[in-house]
């Protein structure tokens, strides 16, 4: 596997080192907050056994961790398994979901220290199984940040270090 960065979008592909196929990608923007992110993670199905989408999420963190600029890293996600009802209390059921830490989404998202920070309603009106709506969550990096002002940027060496001590061998910066 290998990890690519297309500088004109700040977008980070992961490509099949055989096939030359890209199978994951992750976009990222900053926003007035310094806070970088997360606007979309796709990964193909019939390749989640390279759990790519776990694999660029951690990147990104990493990325963010050693940049004294980013102060925290945002999520848009969406739950995987919620079943609305067509009922009134279809939206009360969804924040209890959402809250209940059940979602495998959810989880993936928490387990890397990410918070909650809300439900925002109508943001994806065309996604009728999460009635419509995106979860926030974020990854705060201020507080480490400010006990560790002395630290300088990592170079790229360092970086590469890091990668592979987290198990990705094979990547290349472009």
């Amino acid at each position: 596997m290998i990890l690519k960065y297309i500088k004109s979008n700040r977008t980070y592909v992961a490509t099949d080192l055989k096939t030359k196929q890209t199978f994951a990608s992750i976009l990222l923007q900053t926003n007035e907050n310094k806070e970088v992110e997360l606007v979309a993670v796709s990964s193909l199905p019939e390749k989640s056994e390279f759990q790519a989408g776990n694999m660029l999420r951690l990147f990104v963190l990493q990325l963010a961790r050693f940049d004294p600029s980013i102060v925290a890293v945002v999520a848009l996600s969406r739950t995987s398994h919620f079943e609305p009802r067509d009922s009134k209390d279809d939206t009360i059921r969804y924040e209890k979901y959402v809250r209940s830490k059940e979602d495998p989404t959810m989880r993936f998202h928490l387990s890397q220290g990410a918070k909650f920070v809300e439900i925002l309603k109508d943001a994806r009106p065309h996604d009728t199984n999460n009635l419509g709506c995106i979860v926030k969550f974020k990854y705060d990096f201020k507080s480490k940040l400010e006990t560790k002002r002395s630290r300088t940027m990592i170079d790229k060496s360092e970086l590469e270090s890091i990668l592979r001590q987290a198990g990705v061998h094979s990547f290349q910066f472009t």
